[in-house]
């Protein structure tokens, strides 16, 4: 019961330090109404699903609400149709539209062999990019300094 215990702190302090991290980029670099946009809002991306309980999203989002009042927050999920009693946008391109922070939460093998680029085109400026589960692909061809990328256990990418 102990290791169980332990397991679910250590899983949980995880979760808040990726909120965390957006919530320093976004007071560090002053936006005044920033966006972020979770993607992958279900609890795991494999095998497929809707179930948002015990969803980093959910914990994630609650964190970065109480400490940021002025966020614009949009979601997506290929299968979850509603989060915190809001629609989900209807593809990611619509998800990261002018988002200052696009975090990829789960393996959703819809969210997987995401080009950087897509994201890139379609958020706004300064960005931070999470990518919790290494769901993009070509990072290399990325030279704005406006962008910044924290891919989990990558080291490449300052982390």
């Amino acid at each position: 019961s102990k290791i169980i215990d332990a397991c679910i702190k250590g899983n949980k302090e995880s979760t808040i330090r990726v909120a965390r991290i957006a919530l320093n980029f976004l007071k560090t670099k002053i936006i005044k109404k920033p966006t972020v946009s979770l993607i992958g809002l279900a609890f795991k991306g494999r095998p497929e699903t809707d179930d948002i309980r015990s969803s980093p999203a959910v914990d994630i989002f609650d964190f970065m609400r109480k400490k940021m009042k002025n966020i614009n927050f949009q979601y997506y999920d290929p299968l979850v149709r509603s989060f915190s009693g809001k629609k989900t946008a209807k593809n990611l391109k619509e998800a990261i539209k002018n988002s200052n922070v696009a975090i990829f939460l789960t393996n959703h093998p819809k969210l997987m062999n995401i080009d950087a680029d897509f994201v890139v085109k379609n958020a706004a400026r300064p960005l931070l990019i999470i990518d919790c589960w290494h769901n993009l692909r070509n990072f290399t061809r990325l030279q704005d300094k406006k962008i910044e990328i924290y891919s989990i256990g990558d080291k490449r990418y300052g982390n």
